[in-house]
């Protein structure tokens, strides 16, 4: 592959290891985990404030981000993926591997907890995985991985319990026969 042809984020492995496990994500919740990337840019880098002086960042910068609007990437279809993927755009290279490593952290904790949230219904998955990003935002890993940790404990208490009732009933229904 060219070097031209390739995407500001492929250039970095970690970065492109973020973006690759972004979207492998089920569509919907990669929005929510690509949330956390955007919060991230916002609270640590004041993205926001870039975006208002684009003009000084210049045209291999800003031109990406106008052709990004045409929405031809497979990531555009998710909102805040085309958006944090815009935000790392305008963020330095350092920066870009702080807010990957952080947003690999979320991640591995998302997907600890949807190896025991099976069971559990699609919306409930967005509210613990949005609950997830807001605790890593706000307290750290360790916040969140406290809240996976309990959050996994309930849903194996729930698959047990509903296991013990379909015994129960399995039980009953021989004894009638």
């Amino acid at each position: 592959m060219l070097e031209l042809n390739r995407r500001f984020y492929d250039k970095n492995q970690l970065i492109k290891t973020s973006v690759d496990v972004l979207n492998q994500f089920p569509k919907d919740l990669q929005g929510v985990v690509a949330k956390a990337l955007c919060s991230l840019a916002v609270r640590d880098y004041d993205i926001e404030g870039r975006i208002q002086h684009l003009r000084s960042l210049g045209a291999e910068v800003v031109l990406p981000l106008y052709r990004s609007k045409n929405k031809l990437r497979t990531y555009d279809q998710v909102p805040e993926i085309h958006q944090s993927i815009n935000y790392l755009r305008l963020l330095q290279e350092d920066e870009r591997a702080l807010i990957a490593t952080k947003l690999l952290d979320v991640a591995s904790l998302v997907e600890y907890y949807l190896g025991f949230a099976e069971e559990v219904p699609m919306p409930q998955k967005q509210v613990d995985v949005g609950e997830i990003r807001e605790r890593y935002l706000s307290g750290g890993q360790q916040y969140a991985r406290s809240f996976v940790v309990q959050r996994s404990q309930e849903i194996l208490e729930q698959c047990l319990l509903q296991k013990a009732n379909l015994d129960a009933g399995r039980i009953v229904s021989q004894k009638n026969l």
